[in-house]
């Protein structure tokens, strides 16, 4: 007799668990598209971006780090970007792949979840 309520109260526990999840996703989600922040990161991102074109076309190959459009010589003597300008609006450095690619970890400051920023 116990065990033929407690299975229906642990699919109802589940379900309201999974709901409180998704709309905790859609709040981290809508906080995410109207922060103010979130369009600065973008907006880096897109110029971080092009820097790195920039940096294979001069050179003929893609930074190995992020790093190096921020610390190695390219034309003029100078860093291609300012280290200052090597953290996102949160204070998490931008995130880098050797294939080219920038991002933004987001608000949450965690690698590879919903929040995540690309140009």
């Amino acid at each position: 007799m116990a065990v033929d309520r407690i299975i229906p109260l642990v699919i109802k526990l589940l379900l309201g668990s999974s709901l409180v999840l998704a709309v905790a996703a859609l709040v981290l989600f809508y906080l995410v598209k109207r922060d103010p922040r979130a369009a600065a990161a973008r907006s880096d991102l897109a110029e971080l971006q092009r820097t790195v074109e920039a940096y294979r076309s001069t050179t003929g190959r893609y930074p190995e780090t992020i790093k190096d459009l921020f610390s190695t010589p390219v034309q003029g003597g100078k860093p291609v970007l300012d280290p200052a300008r090597s953290r996102d609006p949160w204070g998490n450095l931008y995130r880098y792949s050797r294939e080219g690619k920038v991002w933004s970890m987001g608000p949450d400051g965690w690698d590879q979840t919903p929040d995540d920023l690309y140009p």
